[in-house]
């Protein structure tokens, strides 16, 4: 029945399934000490947004998947990797992935269907399968920008996009995936002197 809870600042980590199916958790705050969330720790709670300490490295598989209520994340400066399925099934609306993110798992974002702006940043280097998969789809989707910094753009990454008006690319994208782009909005785009690969239908 726990309604909000308090993590103090002298615990470093939180373990496998700590607040799972806590239903009605709508508030947490974390201490300055934490460094590690784990698999599937806040899954299927009531939680409406969540900020991540700077202390923090990594978020676990399924840390907050399903936590259907959950519409804002803010993420510390210190985060490195952000584990499979770890925000499936939220309503954010807003995504951004700081510098320091390098790894991001499958499915980590997929089925944010209520996200309107995206920010992806420049320190990914590994993207899981379908990382940011069904964002958007022909019948339901609301992103109308995105900037994107990471050197290689996912295949369909923001395919069926039919909002997204406001495309940014970063000086440190190289490559473009197939489909990347394919079926938005978009009247303009500036593709910088740094992109060598464009695929297939972006």
């Amino acid at each position: 029945a726990l309604t909000s809870v308090t993590i103090p600042d002298s615990v470093t980590s939180i373990g496998s399934y700590a607040f799972s199916g806590a239903t009605s958790l709508t508030s947490v705050t974390f201490g300055s000490g934490l460094t590690s969330i784990s698999s599937y720790a806040f899954q299927s709670t009531a939680l409406t947004s969540v900020i991540i300490p700077d202390s923090v490295t990594s978020i676990g598989n399924s840390a907050f998947s399903g936590a259907g209520s959950l519409t804002s994340v803010t993420f510390g400066s210190s985060l490195t990797s952000i584990g499979s399925d770890a925000f499936r099934n939220t309503s954010l609306t807003s995504l951004t992935i700081p510098d320091s993110v390098t790894t991001i798992g499958s499915y980590a974002f997929k089925e944010l269907t209520s996200l309107t702006s995206l920010t992806l940043g420049s320190g990914i280097t590994s993207v899981g399968y379908q990382a940011f998969g069904y964002i958007c789809n022909s019948t339901d989707n609301n992103l109308v920008s995105a900037e994107l910094n990471l050197a290689t753009i996912p295949n369909d990454l923001l395919e069926n996009c039919t909002q997204l008006s406001s495309l940014t690319l970063g000086n440190s994208v190289i490559t473009i995936g197939s489909d990347a782009f394919r079926n938005t909005a978009l009247t303009s785009v500036t593709i910088p002197d740094s992109v060598t690969s464009i695929g297939s239908y972006a």
